[in-house]
């Protein structure tokens, strides 16, 4: 099989590509594995149901070992690219600079940011709504109510660890896109 570099954009393009025909070759495979014995074979002027179905078979593993392969070679570009997030706050308010594997990132961005999100939703939202029980019970302004809750978490921290989390996410989306117009696989 013949092999070229490509950036990591193209290869994730020859997936969706591949997968698309892939599709096709079930849905091929789903109208023509089998028939009644009393009609006649439809793709008989083609060479045969047999044949092309036991062609389109082959031609569907063809076409996984070469998206198998493709996979393999963005995961592993996606291990060894670091990817650097400037400007990212530690608990003290320090600016340090952030760099894993674009993987880690991606995985980041998949499964841990959506579990912060809802970490500190969570908390702005039952903040929110404790002030607002203390409100209703009167006309007490939120600085009056602030005073009759106790918030282990300081109201601001949510807000800011929010903002913080789209910030990163709006910085990682950024890298991904470099990452993926100038990184190269050979596939």
């Amino acid at each position: 099989m013949e092999t070229k570099t490509v950036t990591l954009a193209e290869a994730m393009n020859a997936l969706s590509v591949l997968q698309k025909r892939m599709t096709d070759d079930v849905h091929f495979l789903k109208t023509h594995c089998c028939r009644a014995s009393t009609l006649v074979d439809p793709l008989e002027g083609e060479g045969g149901g047999k044949k092309l179905v036991t062609a389109r078979i082959q031609s569907f593993y063809d076409k996984l070992d070469r998206f198998m392969a493709i996979r393999k070679a963005i995961n592993e570009k996606n291990m060894t690219v670091q990817v650097k997030i400037d400007g990212t706050l530690d608990e003290d308010g320090v600016e340090f600079h952030d760099a894993k594997s674009l993987k880690d990132w991606l995985d980041w961005d998949r499964h841990g940011r959506p579990l912060e999100e809802l970490l500190w939703e969570t908390v702005k939202r039952h903040q929110e709504g404790a002030l607002a029980d203390v409100s209703s019970f009167g006309t007490v302004g939120k600085d009056e109510a602030e005073k009759k809750v106790i918030f282990n978490v300081p109201l601001t921290r949510a807000p800011e660890e929010l903002n913080a989390l789209f910030a990163k996410h709006s910085k990682l989306d950024a890298r991904k896109s470099v990452a993926n117009a100038t990184e190269t696989v050979t596939v």
